[in-house]
């Protein structure tokens, strides 16, 4: 192997000090002046925290007993600048987003993931065991396979019921397409994507109470902020490397206590097969009237079960 010169060592030392120091838009809301602050990292990827700022100024009993911060990912939201986007750099910028928000004299008590941002969250608690805080994972499966085969099936189940032909072709693939590897199946599944014509419909997939879905949307069309599909793209290519796996879901290998919360209407996540369950610093709980936003669609049951595990 050859020797890396010096100007290299200094431009990846660079490169290493501009990331270190990304500074991404964040916000806090804690209008009751609580002493306790959940830090939510949205999901997506692509999405952005704004959404779930207007939510907490519309509906004051998520903000009675605890505060609530966020901040926008990479190339999301409010945070403009694109950086280098690759999942693995959202995992180090949690880190990076606590201290600096821990620094301007906010307590974070607990962090709370959405989605793909429990990916982020728990990847990052394992990576970071040193973190001094109580984890909630929201809306996320307890393992990769589900949620990935379940997209695949979403957009097949979409094409056969309003593009029969384009479904048809797929027929007589449709065991192999499974058998992919991961790299070649989520380029497949981007050419899948490509062709739907009724991707609004996939929303559909997501909610139990159809009325907090129209909620959503309605602020998200107040807040005029769209998300990034190149955003998606870019960070979710970059977690289909064979040869950089990503750890499987362990409940054990988390030395911090840990909430997770699954609506059982969550086809995406496999919330049908999630069980409730508790054992040592791990709670696992089953809301049954909810879909992929638990944390929305059963508020007070969300609010409550977020007041106990703090208490705990």
């Amino acid at each position: 192997m050859g020797k890396i010169g010096e100007k290299e060592v200094l431009s990846v030392l660079e490169k290493q000090a501009v990331d270190s120091s990304v500074d991404l838009h964040w916000w806090a809301f804690n209008p009751n002046n609580k002493q306790d602050s959940i830090l939510f990292v949205h999901g997506g990827p692509g999405n952005h925290s704004q959404y779930f700022k207007a939510w907490l100024q519309m509906y004051p009993e998520y903000t009675a007993s605890f505060g609530w911060l966020s901040y926008d990912q990479r190339g999301c939201g409010l945070s403009k600048e694109r950086y280098e986007l690759s999942h693995d750099n959202n995992v180090d910028d949690l880190q990076i987003m606590i201290r600096q928000i821990e620094a301007s004299g906010h307590n974070i008590s607990a962090v709370m993931g959405h989605s793909y941002g429990a990916t982020l969250v728990y990847e990052s608690f394992i990576k970071n065991k040193d973190i001094d805080k109580k984890l909630i994972l929201v809306g996320r499966s307890p393992d990769l396979l589900t949620p990935a085969n379940r997209n695949m099936m979403i957009d097949l189940l979409l094409l056969k019921l309003f593009q029969e032909d384009a479904y048809k072709k797929l027929e007589m693939d449709l065991q192999s397409l499974f058998d992919l590897p991961s790299n070649e199946l989520w380029e497949k599944k981007q050419k899948i994507r490509s062709e739907l014509k009724h991707t609004d419909k996939r929303s559909l997939f997501y909610w139990a109470n159809l009325s907090v879905k129209d909620k959503y949307e309605k602020i998200k069309e107040l807040v005029n902020i769209d998300e990034d599909q190149s955003v998606f793209r870019d960070v979710a290519g970059t977690m289909n490397d064979p040869n950089n796996p990503r750890p499987h879901f362990d409940i054990k290998k988390l030395t911090q206590p840990a909430l997770h919360i699954l609506g059982y209407y969550d086809f995406l996540m496999g919330g049908d097969y999630f069980k409730q369950s508790s054992c040592s610093s791990y709670i696992a709980e089953s809301f049954m009237f909810s879909g992929h936003y638990p944390h929305l669609e059963e508020p007070g049951k969300f609010i409550l079960s977020i007041n106990k595990f703090l208490e705990s």
